[in-house]
């Protein structure tokens, strides 16, 4: 299929008018082309804009080529959002240095709507405007040495139980950038439907049933967006509290980098950092097996954070370079050009690459994976000739069982949070989702074996969806809903609390095992006892020890759409 597209119906098709494209309404499918004509470059013009809604499958390009459909291709951009809201965003790609008048035909490989394109002077990446925040504005905050019970009465363990910090032990955390939903509709609480409607469960077209997404329970914070600046900084005071490094956003189905969540997150960390604050760095894990979209994947991170530059004190690096779980080899060897090659070459020798391993149970394919969720006894992933181990996994629980590596949550026998290698299902008890029975026992393979990284599985993902058309995944002639990912109390993998049942004991269990993981400062001696005159003023206290300092905007005002329907404020 083909579109012509002009700027202005006022202007001859043999005349020179201006490089920008406004007032389109392209609404394309993969394979369709369009034709920009008789665009003028004038002396020369090195970059080149779209503006784009909702990409369908997350990611979607637009090749570049002069004069004809296979023509000289003088570039490539990547557009990717999933924002269901019907905003648009403007993507900004360099093009080869290209003069004089041209029809432009532009190829598109996804499906999207675009309702801008313009062509500039200047190259994106001729702008190095990002400035890192500097080392010296970290206020250690001593939170390793912080004291704590839950409400099961379980302490966490004191600097005197801890080795000294080690600062070549990293945590990461995997951190679900999905929470962008919207809809005329409030969440499904999967616990409340289930609890009024238990029947539910074995009828897809049950009327409770409203849209596909389901929440199994409800976050401490509501159902919240991940864009909201009053849950990126709480999320940033917890976590850099807890040890964590780094964050794993997840972005491992289809072909979403979700860049509507990333980029808030992004900039909500960078001011917390501003604040003082050591929030974690980030990095992204991608599709598990062959898929074509990581191609689009890589190239839109790349062209949007890493090649500019964005961000990069927030980077997390392994072995001098930033860390991305995802297989290079899904890159092409040649790109639309030469120029698009090199483009594809930079991608591959930019990252230090680790691809992700998905199996719960059969281990690392070869000394590069890393993996994110496993059963008990974890497997060691990148082990060196001196026996040191780069990377193992830590879970809350797993959507396996016994029989299957990987099945839905609310299929009997799955390993939830009470289930142990050691124990089977024998400590299952109504309540035993209370005491990380499975956690703990991976903190305590993990621990026995030191690695350098430990990737936990996970903070927030809370969201699942319904599927009743998956044979492969449930017991055949079964009308049972799947609910692949989370379910219930029992059987899901959070770590962030919630509302109403584990509150925030997993929270400290992290914070625990962190600690004896990674060791702690020293507990900081108290000073000699002193009289305070209130009516003396502040300077009293400057010689007064320990300081507890509370980390800047732990009280941030919250006025902020929710997921679906709900609005806080």
């Amino acid at each position: 299929m083909g579109m012509i597209l002009r700027a202005t119906s006022a202007v001859p098709y043999n005349k020179a008018f201006i490089s920008k494209y406004d007032n389109l309404r392209v609404g394309t499918e993969n394979g369709d082309f369009a034709v920009l004509k008789n665009v003028d470059f004038g002396e020369g013009k090195r970059g080149f804009k779209a503006t784009h809604s909702k990409v369908i499958d997350g990611v979607a390009l637009i090749e570049l080529h002069l004069d004809k459909k296979d023509g000289d291709a003088i570039g490539v951009i990547a557009c990717a959002s999933q924002d269901m809201g019907g905003n648009f965003y403007t993507v900004w790609c360099e093009i080869k240095k290209t003069e004089g008048f041209h029809d432009v035909y532009l190829v598109f490989r996804g499906i999207t709507s675009y309702s801008h394109f313009e062509f500039t002077d200047d190259s994106p990446y001729d702008h190095k405007d990002y400035t890192p925040v500097p080392a010296s504005r970290y206020i250690d905050s001593m939170a390793d040495t912080w004291e704590a019970t839950d409400m099961l009465g379980r302490k966490i363990p004191s600097p005197e139980e801890c080795k000294d910090r080690r600062s070549d032990k990293k945590v990461g955390i995997f951190y679900w950038t999905w929470h962008e939903g919207e809809s005329a509709d409030e969440p499904q609480n999967l616990a409340k439907i289930l609890k009024d409607f238990p029947e539910a469960e074995w009828d897809i077209n049950h009327h409770i049933w409203k849209e596909k997404i389901c929440h199994w329970g409800e976050p401490l914070f509501g159902y919240y967006r991940n864009s909201d600046p009053y849950i990126i900084r709480k999320h940033a005071i917890m976590l850099a509290s807890a040890g964590v490094d780094f964050l794993v956003f997840d972005t491992t189905n289809c072909s979403g980098t979700k860049k509507e969540a990333y980029r808030p997150l992004l900039e909500g960390l960078y001011q917390a950092k501003m604040d003082g604050i050591k929030v974690p760095q980030i990095t992204f894990i991608m599709n598990f097996w062959a898929k074509a979209y990581t191609e689009f994947m890589l190239r839109s991170i790349y062209q949007d954070i890493y090649k500019p530059g964005l961000y990069k004190d927030l980077w997390f690096m392994v072995d001098g370079k930033p860390l991305l779980i995802a297989h290079p080899e899904f890159l092409p060897e040649n790109g639309a050009s030469p120029e698009d090659t090199k483009f594809l070459n930079e991608i591959r020798e930019f990252f230090t690459f680790r691809p992700g391993q998905p199996g719960y149970t059969c281990g690392p394919n070869n000394n590069q994976e890393w993996g994110w969720l496993e059963s008990a006894p974890q497997h060691k992933y990148c082990v060196r000739p001196d026996g040191s181990v780069e990377e193992m996994t830590v879970g809350v629980a797993q959507n396996g069982t016994a029989e299957l590596q990987c099945t839905h949550f609310n299929a009997k026998g799955t390993f939830g949070r009470s289930y142990t290698h050691a124990h089977g299902h024998d400590l299952l008890t109504p309540d035993s989702y209370k005491y990380g029975y499975n956690f703990q026992e991976q903190w305590d393979n993990a621990l026995e074996i030191d690695p350098d990284h430990i990737f936990v599985t996970g903070w927030n993902e809370w969201i699942m969806a319904r599927f009743a058309n998956k044979p492969w995944i449930r017991e055949e002639g079964s009308t049972q809903i799947a609910f692949i990912d989370q379910y219930d109390l029992e059987r899901s993998r959070d770590i962030e609390p919630d509302k109403d049942g584990y509150l925030d004991t997993y929270y400290l269990q992290l914070c625990a095992n962190v600690r004896k993981f990674k060791g702690t400062a020293k507990l900081p001696a108290a000073s000699a006892p002193k009289t305070i005159d209130f009516s003396e003023g502040e300077k009293q206290w400057e010689n007064v020890s320990p300081n507890y300092i509370n980390p800047k905007g732990s009280t941030p005002i919250r006025n902020y759409p929710g997921f679906g329907s709900v609005y806080y404020k």
